[in-house]
């Protein structure tokens, strides 16, 4: 299935760094990536926040809905990532394409 999407400045994405910034920094008690998650599910304008892990096969969504936030972790190459407010719909498998952890061949 490939990649469709629309622009939009609505979502945002995040691409899970090193171990190493996963730490918490000096005086903090979580880890950056945990804050900097934070800082986007409170920007009004942020409908989508994604957490791609480069080392195992893990996008984890976070989508604004009426009701609030849901979030939904999606671990398997064949599973359909989809978020409606940037008409973004692909696999999994498609994110990891090229990947050590997807080896398939590009279409």
């Amino acid at each position: 299935m490939p990649i469709s999407s629309r622009a939009s400045a609505s979502w945002s994405g995040l691409i899970s760094p090193p171990r190493s910034s996963r730490t918490p920094t000096p005086g903090e008690k979580e880890p950056w990536i945990a804050i900097r998650r934070r800082l986007y599910l409170a920007d009004p304008p942020c409908k989508a926040v994604l957490r791609v892990e480069p080392l195992r096969v893990e996008i984890a969504v976070d989508l604004r809905t009426d009701q609030g936030w849901q979030t939904a972790k999606l671990t398997r190459l064949e599973e359909e990532l989809i978020i409606p407010s940037c008409g973004l719909k692909c696999l999994v498998g498609d994110v990891y394409d090229g990947t050590p952890l997807n080896r398939r061949r590009s279409r």
